[in-house]
C-alpha cells in the first residue's frame, strides 16, 4: 500500500490511480497538484481521472485524453513506465471556458509483493510556456507562407467579420466562382454578392458567428453566376470561427471550401450506370448473376428468383446447386471451377429446376470481369433458356459486366521548397498523402522515390522546368506509393514558382489534395460504361442501346446488326426509323415512343415484323423487350432493346402444326386402322377408320384399354408380342381377331415400327391394323388346297420316276442290240466293203451312240432331283484330280492340260459335285479349238454376298467361246449352239450343271468371247 502522506509531499504534479479502466479512479493526490489546479482532495478522491479533466470542446483535434488512456493501458499490460510526448490539455476555468495548456506526462506502476499492478503514479509535467514559445516561432515563420498560400490555394476561402460578415479577404478562386473582384472586400455579404440570398450560406455564417460552432459540409450545392451565366457547383467546405487576441466570442467566419463538382458529378454518374447495369440486367429475357473473384454468386437478377422460386438466403454462396439436376451438378460445379482458376470464360449447357419442378435446358454463360490492369474482380453470367430450341433444332447455342463504386476524395496540404537552402517543408496532411508521420523529416529526392516509376520522369520534368524559371509554376498528378503500406494513392499538386530579379526561382510552394477517389470514381466510370458495352457486344441475344426520343443508336452488337442486315457504320449514331423506315410503318416508332413517355417497359412474344434484308423483304417473328433507362432524376433516357429471332421456331412449329393436319388428314384417309404410342406403350391416338370400325371413343379406348377388344384367346400373346417389343425395340407384328361394332370378330395383322432420335433411344411407336379376314380365310382354303396338290404332284413325281427308269431300260435295250449286229455286220464284211458302205455303216454307228447318250442324259437330268442329299466336306483338289483320271483318254488325245492348287474343301454331295466338274472339263475338252491345245484353269476363293460367306468357283478354258448373248441359253435343255454334226452330244450336260448347282442352293453363270474362250463361275454356300 501507498503512504498517502508521503505520497502528498512528493514534488511534482501527481495522482494515484486505480488499474480498473476506464475509470482509473483517484486515490491520492500531491500537494503540488491541489496547488495548481485550485482544487480540494474531497473534489478528486474517489473520482475518475477523465471525469476530474473532461475534453474539451473548444479544441476540435483534441487527442489528450485518448493519448492518455492509451499509457495507462500500456502501464498495465506490461507492468512498466510509459512517457508521453508533450500533450495539449486544455483546463477547465469553472465557468465553462477552458485554459490551453500543454503537458508532459509520465506513468509509473507500483507492484504487490507478488509483482501485481496495485497503483498507476501519474505525473504532469506543465510545458505550455515552452509550447507556446515554439509555435510563436512557427506562426512568425509560417505567416508568409501561409498568406501565400491562402492567395493561389486551389480551394474557395474567404475571411469575413463581424454580424453583417464584411468581406475582408478572398482568394482568386473565390472571384472566379462569384464573377467578381476585390470590389467586394469591404461590403457586407449578401451587397456584395446579392445572389447568396436563399442558398442558405449567409444562414450558416449566423451560425457559425453566433454559436462559435464550426461547420463542415460534404457536397454542399452552390449557385453562381459568373457572366451572367448560371453555374452549380458542389463543395467540401468548412465555416470556422475566429477570434480577437484576448476575446472568448468570435470576431468574424474563415470558410475554405474545395470544389468537388467532377466528383460528385462522376459519381452520380456511376450511380446513373448502376441503375442502368440493374435495369437492363432485369430487363433481359437472361437469368444473370454475378460473383466475387473467388466464384461465389453475391447477386442474381430478378428473372432467376422468378424462374428458380428461391430467395437470395438460399441462394448464397454456391446454393445455386439445389435447383441443378442432381446428375448434372457435380460435373457443373467441377467445370466452372476449372473455369475460375484458369481465368478464362466459361460456357456450359445443363437443366435447371423452375419453381413449378420442371427442369428446363439452359445455355449457360459467363465471363470475367477485369480491372484495367487486368486483375478479375468477379464474373458476370447468364443462363438462356434454350428447351425449345433443343426441341426444334436440337441445340441452339448462345457477358459480361460489373460496376466499382468510387470512394469521395480528400483534403488539401501544402509544401513549400526553399531552392536557396534546399529545405522542403511539408504540412502533415502531405505527409500523411506520401505515408509519412507528421514528424519525418523529407528532402526531394525522398519525393521523387516515393513517386510511382511511371509518373516519376513527367513530375520531375515539371518541377525543374519551375525551378529553372521558365514557368511561373505547375499543375500535375502523380500516384504516390506509401512505404508503410504500399498502399496507390493519386495525388494533384498545384504549385507557384517564387521569381527574384534575375529571373531565379528561389521558392516553389503549392497545395496538395488527394484524388485517389476521383480518380477510382472515374475508373468506375469508365470500366461500367466498358461493361455495359461489353455486356451488349457480347450478349448471345440481338442488343442494342439508343438515345431517346428519336432512339439514335449508341451501341448495337453483331447480332442486331444481323437481324437489321445492315452495318455497324450504317447505323451506329443515326435514328433507328432513318435507316430502317420500315420499322416504322409497322408502329413500333409508337412502342418506343410510349416506352419512353409513359416509363413502362414493352414485352412483345413472335411479333411478325417486315425487314429488309440480303435485297429482299422478308418478315421475322421477335420475342423483344423494350426496357427504358432512366438518370437519378426518374427521366428515361435511353432504350435497352433486347430481341431474339425466333422465325426458325415460328416457322418450324407452323409446320408441324400444318404437317400434323396433313398427318391427320392422310391417317383418317387411310383404309387401315392407324395408332400411335408412347415409347412406355401407351396409347394415345387413333385414326377415324379405328373408331368406325370399333364404335367406341377415345376415352373408352386410351391407354392400354385396346387389349379388351381383342378375341380372348388372343389377348394375352398379343400382349406378351407387344411387351417383348417394348423390352427389347424390336417391331411388332401379331396376327388377331378384332371386335367390330356389331360384336362380330375379324381378322387383323397389326405392325408397328419405333421411331428413334439421333441416341437411338425411341420416342414414339408408329402402329398399323389392316383387316386380313378375307386373306385369312382364302389362305386357310389355299393351304388345304396346296397341300392336296402337293401330296398329288408326289406321287405323279414318284410314277414318273418309275416310269423314266423302265422307259431308260426298255429303250437301251434296243439301241444295244443295233450296236452289236452293228459290229457283227461290220465283221463280216471285214475289208471288202466298198467305200460308200464303210460311210453309211459308220452314219449309222453314229447315230446309234448319239441315241445311247442321250437316253443316259435324260435318265440323268429326270433323275438328279431323286437323289439322295447326302453332304459331306468335299476336297476339290483330290475331286479334280479324280475327274482328270475319268478323262486322262481325251485329254491325251487333245494335248489337255487342267491347272489348279490350294482349292476350298466344299460341303456338299460328292456325287453331284463330280459330275458337275467332270461335265464342265468335258465341256471344255468338246469345243476346243482346232490346232490349239486346251488349257483349263480352276481357281477358287472365298467371300461374302448380301451378309453371307460363299465360295466362288472359277472355270476358265482357251476353247471356241461363244457370243455373250447365249450366256442364258447354254444352260437350257437340249440347247445347242452348233451343229450336231460338228460337235457331238445331246445338249442336256451344262443343264444338268445348273440343276446340280441349285440343288446346293448356288448360282452358276458363264461369259464367253468368240475364239477366245469360256469362263465359268459357279457361287455355292462356304457350309452347305
Amino acid at each position: 500500500m501507498i503512504d498517502y502522506t508521503l505520497f502528498e509531499a512528493r514534488p511534482g504534479v501527481s495522482e494515484a490511480l486505480l488499474p480498473d479502466p476506464p475509470k482509473f479512479t483517484v486515490v491520492a493526490v500531491s500537494n503540488d497538484f491541489v496547488r495548481t489546479w485550485g482544487m480540494s482532495r474531497a473534489d478528486v478522491i474517489g473520482k475518475g481521472h477523465f471525469e476530474i479533466f473532461p475534453e474539451s470542446p473548444l479544441d476540435a483535434n483534441f487527442t489528450g485524453e485518448t493519448n492518455l488512456s492509451a499509457s495507462f493501458e500500456h502501464v498495465i499490460h506490461y507492468n512498466e513506465p510509459h512517457a508521453l510526448p508533450p500533450q495539449r490539455y486544455n483546463i477547465p476555468n469553472g465557468d465553462g471556458t477552458f485554459t490551453e495548456k500543454y503537458w508532459r506526462a509520465y506513468n509509473v506502476p507500483v507492484l504487490d509483493a507478488q509483482g501485481k499492478l496495485i497503483y498507476i503514479i501519474h505525473t504532469a509535467e506543465d510545458v505550455t510556456t515552452l509550447i507556446k514559445a515554439d509555435q510563436c516561432q512557427e506562426k512568425i515563420k509560417g505567416i508568409e507562407q501561409a498568406y501565400n498560400l491562402f492567395l493561389q490555394t486551389p480551394a474557395v476561402i474567404g475571411v469575413a467579420r463581424g454580424p453583417e460578415h464584411v468581406m475582408e479577404l478572398a482568394n482568386a478562386c473565390a472571384y472566379k466562382l462569384w464573377g467578381r473582384g476585390p470590389e467586394i472586400l469591404g461590403k457586407p455579404l449578401l451587397e456584395g454578392i446579392p445572389e447568396l440570398k436563399g442558398q442558405g450560406v449567409v444562414e450558416l455564417f449566423d451560425h457559425v458567428y453566433n454559436t462559435g460552432e464550426t461547420y463542415y459540409g460534404k457536397a454542399v450545392p452552390v449557385t453562381s453566376y459568373p457572366n451572367g451565366k448560371e453555374e452549380k457547383h458542389y463543395f467540401d467546405m468548412v465555416y470556422q470561427p475566429y477570434y480577437d487576441e484576448g476575446s472568448n466570442k468570435p470576431a468574424g467566419v474563415f470558410t475554405i471550401s474545395h470544389d468537388v463538382t467532377q466528383m460528385v458529378e462522376a459519381q452520380q454518374k456511376v450511380e446513373e450506370s448502376e441503375v442502368r447495369f440493374r435495369t437492363m440486367a432485369n430487363s433481359i429475357p437472361q437469368l444473370a448473376w454475378m460473383t466475387d473473384p473467388s466464384g461465389l454468386i453475391y447477386w442474381y437478377n430478378d428473372r432467376w428468383y422468378d424462374y428458380t422460386g428461391t430467395t437470395p438466403e438460399e441462394m448464397r454462396g454456391w446454393g445455386w446447386r439445389k435447383v441443378h439436376h442432381p446428375d448434372m451438378v457435380e460435373g457443373v460445379v467441377h467445370r466452372l471451377k476449372k473455369a475460375f482458376e484458369s481465368g478464362s470464360s466459361w460456357e456450359d449447357t445443363f437443366l435447371i429446376r423452375s419453381k413449378e419442378g420442371e427442369y428446363r435446358w439452359f445455355l449457360s454463360r459467363a465471363v470475367p470481369v477485369r480491372k484495367g490492369d487486368g486483375t478479375i474482380i468477379g464474373w458476370f453470367g447468364t443462363n438462356t433458356d434454350i428447351t425449345e430450341q433443343r426441341k426444334i433444332e436440337d441445340a441452339l447455342k448462345r457477358s459480361e459486366e460489373q460496376l466499382l463504386l468510387a470512394m469521395e476524395g480528400g483534403e488539401l496540404g501544402y509544401f513549400d521548397y526553399d531552392v536557396q537552402t534546399d529545405t522542403l517543408i511539408w504540412s502533415s496532411r502531405t505527409k500523411e498523402l506520401f505515408g509519412l508521420p507528421p514528424d519525418a523529416t523529407v528532402d526531394y529526392s525522398y519525393y521523387l522515390s516515393a513517386l510511382y516509376p511511371e509518373d516519376r520522369e513527367r513530375t520531375d520534368a515539371a518541377v525543374q522546368k519551375a525551378l529553372r524559371g521558365e514557368v511561373g509554376g505547375y499543375e500535375n498528378e502523380y500516384r504516390v506509393v506509401s512505404p508503410a503500406d504500399g498502399r496507390l494513392r493519386w495525388v494533384r499538386a498545384k504549385a507557384k514558382a517564387f521569381i527574384d530579379e534575375s529571373g531565379k526561382t528561389y521558392r516553389l510552394a503549392g497545395v496538395t489534395v488527394d484524388i485517389t477517389k476521383q480518380k477510382e470514381v472515374e475508373e468506375a466510370l469508365q470500366q461500367s460504361e466498358s461493361n455495359l458495352r461489353n455486356l451488349v457486344l457480347h450478349a448471345p441475344v440481338a442488343m442494342c442501346i439508343g438515345s431517346v426520343p428519336s432512339f439514335i443508336v449508341e451501341v448495337a452488337n453483331d447480332r442486331m446488326l444481323e437481324l437489321w442486315g445492315k452495318r455497324f457504320e450504317e447505323i451506329v449514331g443515326r435514328p433507328v426509323f432513318e435507316v430502317l423506315p420500315i420499322a416504322g410503318e409497322q408502329e413500333l416508332a409508337h412502342v418506343i415512343q410510349h416506352v419512353y413517355t409513359t416509363g413502362e417497359p414493352f414485352t412483345a412474344h413472335e411479333m411478325p415484323v417486315s425487314l429488309h434484308r440480303d435485297h429482299m423483304q422478308e418478315t421475322a417473328y421477335l420475342n423483344f423487350v423494350y426496357q427504358p433507362i432512366k438518370n437519378s432524376d426518374g427521366v428515361v433516357t435511353k432504350i435497352i432493346a433486347v430481341a431474339i429471332d425466333v422465325t426458325d421456331q415460328v416457322v418450324a412449329r407452323k409446320e408441324i402444326e400444318e404437317s400434323h393436319k396433313e398427318f391427320q388428314f392422310a391417317m383418317n384417309f387411310l383404309p387401315q386402322i392407324f395408332w400411335l404410342a408412347r415409347p412406355d406403350g401407351y396409347h394415345y391416338y387413333y385414326n377415324k377408320q379405328f373408331y368406325d370400325y370399333t364404335g367406341l371413343n377415345y376415352n373408352e379406348t386410351k391407354g392400354e384399354r385396346w387389349n379388351e377388344l381383342f378375341h380372348p384367346d388372343d389377348q394375352e400373346p398379343a400382349w406378351e408380342t407387344w411387351r417383348h417389343s417394348l423390352e427389347t425395340g424390336e417391331p411388332y407384328e401379331f396376327e388377331y381377331r378384332l371386335r367390330r361394332h356389331d360384336g362380330q370378330y375379324r381378322w387383323f395383322l397389326g405392325r408397328a415400327l419405333p421411331l428413334r432420335d439421333e441416341t437411338g433411344a425411341i420416342t414414339k411407336w408408329f402402329g398399323t391394323g389392316t383387316e386380313i379376314h378375307d386373306q385369312k380365310t382364302f389362305t386357310e382354303q389355299l393351304e388345304n388346297m396346296v397341300a392336296d396338290r402337293t401330296k398329288e404332284l408326289k406321287q405323279s413325281n414318284e410314277d414318273l420316276q418309275q416310269f423314266v427308269h423302265v422307259a431308260s431300260h426298255d429303250l437301251k435295250e434296243p439301241v444295244r442290240k443295233m450296236n452289236f449286229f452293228l459290229s457283227r455286220v461290220k465283221a463280216t464284211l471285214n475289208g471288202n466293203r466298198d467305200e460308200k458302205t464303210g460311210f453309211y455303216l459308220d452314219r449309222v454307228q453314229a447315230a446309234s451312240n448319239r441315241m445311247l447318250s442321250m437316253i443316259n442324259g435324260v435318265l440323268a437330268y429326270s433323275t438328279i432331283s431323286a437323289v439322295e442329299e447326302l453332304y459331306e466336306s468335299v476336297d476339290l483338289n483330290l475331286l479334280i484330280k479324280n475327274v482328270a483320271i475319268d478323262l486322262e483318254l481325251v485329254m491325251q488325245q487333245n494335248d489337255a492340260t487342267i491347272r489348279f492348287s490350294n482349292l476350298l474343301t466344299l460341303y456338299g454331295s460328292p456325287v453331284m459335285l463330280h459330275q458337275l466338274f467332270y461335265n464342265l472339263i468335258s465341256n471344255s475338252l468338246k469345243f476346243a479349238r482346232v490346232g490349239v491345245p486346251p488349257v483349263i484353269n480352276i481357281t477358287t476363293e472365298e467371300m461374302e454376298l448380301n451378309g453371307k460367306a460363299v465360295t466362288r468357283i472359277r472355270l476358265q478354258d482357251n476353247g471356241i467361246g461363244f457370243e455373250q448373248e447365249y450366256a442364258e441359253k447354254i444352260f437350257g435343255a437340249f440347247a445347242r449352239l452348233h451343229s450336231k454334226d460338228k460337235y457331238e452330244g445331246a445338249g442336256l450336260g451344262l443343264s444338268l450343271c445348273k440343276k446340280i448347282v441349285e440343288r446346293h442352293g448356288g448360282t452358276i453363270t458363264a461369259r464367253g468371247k468368240e475364239n477366245e474362250g469360256t469362263v465359268f463361275e459357279i457361287l455355292l454356300p462356304l457350309n452347305g
